[in-house]
Parts: structure tokens; sequence; C-alpha cells
């Protein structure tokens, strides 16, 4: 059975992390959209993404966090010890002490991210499909972009292991 769990130094670099898992089957469960953030920032700087509606921040798929408190100690903080540095580091900018080790939660990775793009005419319209699609079991990833009042997209996705045959596959970078 595979590790559901990576230590990872705050320094590593998202891209990096996702390479690494991805050899073994596994991802992060949010991944930051641009891919030099590092895993100590995301955490410190509470990183949501397109799949933060369904797992919370970056720091909420954190288990634990080794600190390093400004009088030199060194602090495992989690959800079960020192629950109140544990969650006040999330988001404290390093201003709490330098976290020094990670461990994450990760998932099972898929082969693709089929994705579906819905254009809305106005902000009413994104926030409805938003709600809706957040809501929809079936997606891994929601996120909405409006461009102006009358233009906007929704995009949904879903982690599968096979393409559709009518479709072909695309990268983006």
């Amino acid at each position: 059975k595979k590790a559901r769990t990576a230590l990872v130094e705050p320094n590593v670099p998202m891209d990096r992390l996702v390479e690494a898992t991805l050899c073994q089957g596994l991802v992060p469960p949010v991944v930051m959209e641009f891919p030099g953030i590092t895993v100590g920032g995301a955490f410190s700087g509470t990183s949501g993404e397109s799949s933060s509606f369904r797992h919370g921040f970056f720091n909420d798929t954190v288990n634990s966090v080794e600190i390093v408190l400004g009088n030199g100690d060194i602090i495992t903080a989690s959800g079960t010890e020192h629950q109140d540095l544990f969650h006040g580091a999330a988001g404290a900018a390093g201003t709490l002490g330098v976290a020094t080790l990670l461990e994450i939660r990760l998932i099972e990775a898929r082969k693709f991210v089929y994705t579906t793009y819905r254009r809305v005419g106005n902000v009413k319209e994104a926030l409805s499909l938003l709600r809706n699609e957040s809501e929809n079991e079936e997606n891994d990833y929601v996120d909405g972009i409006v461009f102006s009042n009358t233009h906007g997209v929704i995009i949904t996705g879903k982690l599968v292991d096979k393409k559709p045959v009518h479709q072909e596959g695309r990268t983006f970078s």
C-alpha cells in the first residue's frame, strides 16, 4: 500500500513536489497554479486553488509542521500537538517561527484531468454556476475567471484515467 503522506522541506517548489509524488502515483490535493511557489510558502501564505472547494487551503492538507521558534526551540505542531501554533502559523507568513519540515497528505493521482469550460455572461451567473459546480461530487476542481461585466468562464475538472476517444489531449503550461 502506498504511503499517503510525504515529509517535505519547506523550500521545495510545488512543481518538484508534484514530480516526485507522481512517480509514486500520488499528488498533493491542493497544487498551486504557479509551480515555483514553495511548500513552505504555500503553508505560511494559506494558498488556495481550484481543488480548495473540496480540500481546503494548502495548509489544510498539512498534518504537521516542524517550526524553529524565536527562542531556538524546535516544535512539531499539528492538529493534536501545539494546536495554537499549528493553526496560527498557517497564513502567518513565517512570523511565528521558521518552518523546517512539513508532513503533507497526498491523494491518488490519475492520468488526466478532464476539463469543461462554461462561458458566463455576468457575475450573478458566474456565482450561481460556481456554487452548483462546487456542490457536484463528481468535480475535483472548480475555478472561475471573470474578464468583464459580460464575459467570464467557469472551469470544472475531473480526475480520470482515460480520455474520451473523441478528444485530443492538451497540455497547458
